[in-house]
């Protein structure tokens, strides 16, 4: 096999000495802005410079994590961040923002720019759009399976897999249940792990289950409420399928842990070293016996700092309760003695790299030192005025025992690796001596800005495909509705836009195929199409049917969820309007641009202040933009992978509403997506109420945009019509203080404090 690279984190530089002495091919970290891990130690920039020319020195590589959604006003400053980094020899950068790999592709063209497991990347149309971006390797969604990965791996483009460590129940990028729930947003950095809290799951008649059988490993899953984690995901660890990963065709093994502790990056890192090396002689050798792993080294991995429930991820299977804890998740103790190994042997200081030194001290003359590599590197240093010596002279050991203090440089010098050419009866100041040997180790780490192998060049950028742009999308009051109840009561409280948001096997659905939907469907109704919540390569067949209903004319035009859908549809010949739902992130102008060329309108995002998306999007708008607000609809905290109906032993492969409850008794409602075999099998879990701007209709500051939205889940047909009825008044200059609220939105019987609906972040945005 070529080059496999074993990634490691480090969150601080205890964390890079253990990652570069275990043996890491790279590692990934963060400045103290733009990462997704903000609560990390992190580097100040001139740490960062300081890390690479170090970290360059053992041939190892230094990618910088900017993997946070950049708002307008961040732009310019992170991608000069990035351009400095870059001159300093930085190897690459993980992005999660469209915009933010758009311009430091272009103001730093030789620079790696890797695509974030954030962007949720799913399928080989995913990977054609970012190449055609730049991007030179993508960090796929988790969730993919081997099958999955080797697709992604035909596009011709280098594959980071996760191997080890913390997983997230959501799809990474689309969660926002710590934003919504708290204020801390994941897509920032400041994830407040709200999924590792308890919840009880009750099925669609609102009761609660607490499966009483025993689950894996023979624990007996709790029966009493609120001890049910259902949401909790074990810790990934893969060395028992490692040959799987890599004949998928996995370039980099991505361990996880910026949060974690040294001992905990050298001892996975040296315990993945350690296979990945037994691999490639297994493999050489034709691999003549099964793939075994030594128990004692499973043990040891168990004991540095990872929970106690472990699987090997999402590569094997789609889902299953033995993905997630269910019981309080813990993380197994580690023995003392084994962490003062791991700390004596990887963590106290880098491993030196040998130099030899040749120094001339000639009083009259500048003293000067060379250091020298067993690469050929130099470093090179003059100093003070070598004077004639009045009382002692200076000897080769007093010269030699100086020059022998590297400190905690990467290198080292042997007495008898230093030349000293010296005069009779010379002087020079220790402290000379010091500075001397100080700008000589320097020099020679300035040596190793560049990292030690091939210089990457800039690579030519592959031309995306023109698209073709579709016709307008209508400015009117969207009704996003998912049964057919709901279609009947938007229309009855007066909408003419609708949005079908039909997933999978359902009545709605198979109305919608068959040949009464043209009586069926409202005159003069303009219908979109929404393509399912994720794009998945099972997924494939019903988004043809769903591309054959538009080239039918059942619909007018289609509403996508991600990039991969959108280039579905345009590869495929569509062109037809499309509107990107907010999932499809977009917090600047310049994530607008990238994605442009293949919509024709956006929704806004959820987690921006009005001031900032106004500023952003609307102020000195183009004609041909088309923006949409969320007036009115439950914000979508998770989607997931993940199914609670399987984790509570009830998939019977019908698609419904269940719930979550938490400690506050608060309920969220959870879209099973089933059917179809289980092609389809994505949970969406929903904030508990609604977002809603109807206190906002009348206020002069509200956006002005092309369209609005009012998003439908689990309300009747009458709870429907009543909330269109109400924003559509609303928004004609009818005054929204003398209006009746809808049912849902004025429940007199909640308790003193609580609400039935929120404003989300619009008001203050998200941290």
């Amino acid at each position: 096999m070529s080059f496999i690279e074993l990634l490691a984190p480090a969150g601080d530089k205890d964390c890079v000495i253990a990652a570069v002495n275990a043996g890491a091919d790279a590692i990934y970290l963060a400045g103290k802005q733009y990462g997704a891990r903000a609560y990390a130690d992190n580097f100040s920039e001139e740490d960062l410079k300081q890390v690479i020319r170090e970290a360059h020195v053992y041939h190892v590589r230094v990618f910088l994590t900017a993997n946070v959604l950049m708002r307008q006003k961040e732009l310019r400053d992170a991608v000069s961040f990035v351009k400095r980094l870059y001159e300093a020899g930085l190897d690459g950068v993980i992005v999660q923002d469209l915009g933010l790999a758009e311009e430091i592709h272009r103001t730093c063209p030789g620079l790696k720019i890797h695509a974030s497991t954030q962007m949720s990347v799913t399928t080989a149309e995913g990977v054609r759009f970012l190449k055609a971006h730049g991007i030179r390797r993508v960090v796929p969604a988790r969730e993919l399976s081997l099958s999955e990965l080797s697709l992604l791996k035909k596009e011709g483009i280098e594959i980071e897999a996760f191997v080890h460590g913390a997983m997230c129940y959501a799809y990474s990028g689309r969660c926002l249940i710590s934003s919504f729930l708290g204020g801390r947003s994941g897509n920032r950095g400041r994830c407040a792990g709200t999924c590792r809290l308890p919840f009880d799951i009750l099925n669609d008649r609102k009761e609660p289950l607490f499966p009483e059988e025993t689950g894996p490993g023979g624990t007996t899953v709790p029966e009493k409420s609120g001890s049910l984690y259902p949401l909790s995901m074990r810790d990934l660890t893969t060395l028992s399928i490692l040959p799987e990963i890599l004949d998928a065709g996995a370039d980099s093994l991505k361990i996880e842990g910026r949060m974690k502790k040294p001992e905990y990056v050298a001892g996975v890192t040296a315990m993945y070293r350690k296979y990945l090396d037994r691999f490639r002689v297994w493999d050489a050798a034709g691999r003549p016996t099964p793939w075994v792993v030594d128990p004692g080294d499973i043990e040891m991995l168990h004991s540095l700092y990872i929970r106690k429930d472990l699987s090997t991820g999402y590569y094997t299977k789609r889902n299953g309760r033995d993905l997630v804890t269910m019981e309080k998740g813990g993380y197994l103790g580690a023995s003392e003695e084994l962490l003062a190994q791991i700390r004596n042997g990887y963590c106290l200081s880098y491993r030196a790299k040998k130099v030899t030194g040749e120094v001339k001290l000639i009083p009259g003359e500048a003293a000067e030192l060379i250091l020298r590599t067993e690469e050929g590197k130099e470093g090179h240093a003059v100093g003070g005025l070598v004077q004639q010596a009045k009382n002692r002279p200076l000897s080769k050991e007093d010269v030699a025992k100086q020059l022998l203090k590297t400190g905690d440089s990467p290198f080292a010098l042997n007495e008898k690796d230093i030349t000293v050419s010296m005069g009779d009866d010379v002087f020079l100041a220790v402290s000379e001596l010091n500075a001397l040997r100080r700008a000589a180790l320097e020099d020679l780490l300035q040596e190793y800005t560049l990292f030690p192998g091939e210089e990457e060049k800039a690579e030519e950028q592959a031309q995306a495909a023109e698209m073709p742009s579709g016709a307008p999308l209508k400015k009117d009051v969207y009704a996003q509705v998912q049964t057919f109840e709901q279609y009947r009561g938007a229309i009855a409280g007066g909408i003419t836009s609708v949005i079908l948001d039909v997933v999978g096997d359902n009545a709605f659905w198979d109305r919608i195929l068959s040949p009464e939907w043209d009586t069926l469907r409202a005159s003069g109704v303009f219908h979109l199409i929404a393509l399912p919540p994720v794009f998945r390569e099972s997924a494939r067949p019903y988004l043809q049917e769903i591309l054959e209903g538009l080239r039918e004319g059942r619909f007018d035009g289609a509403l996508v969820r991600t990039v991969e859908e959108m280039m579905f549809l345009r590869e495929n010949g569509y062109a037809g309007p499309i509107l990107a739902d907010a999932s499809c992130y977009q917090w600047n102008r310049a994530s607008k641009k990238v994605l442009s060329p293949l919509i024709n309108g956006a929704v806004l995002p959820y987690e921006l202040r009005i001031e900032e998306v106004a500023d952003t999007f609307l102020k000195n708008k183009k004609e041909d933009d088309f923006f949409l607000l969320p007036l009115y609809g439950r914000a979508e905290l998770m989607v997931s992978a993940g199914c609670v109906k399987m984790s509570a032993g009830c998939c019977d492969q019908k698609e419904a509403y269940w719930s979550l409850r938490d400690r506050r008794d608060m309920l969220f409602p959870v879209h099973c997506i089933c059917g179809k075999e289980r092609q389809l099998c994505t949970n969406v879990i929903y904030n508990a109420v609604p977002t809603s701007l109807h206190g906002s209709l009348q206020d002069e500051n509200l956006l002005k945009p092309d369209a609005y939205r009012l998003s439908f889940t689990t309300e009747t047909e009458e709870e429907t019509r009543e909330v269109c009825a109400f924003f559509l008044a609303g928004l004609a200059g009818e005054g929204t203080d003398r209006m009746k609220l809808p049912a849902v939105l004025a429940n007199d019987s909640l308790p003193s404090g609580e609400t039935t609906f929120t404003t989300g972040h619009f008001r203050k945005g998200a941290i």
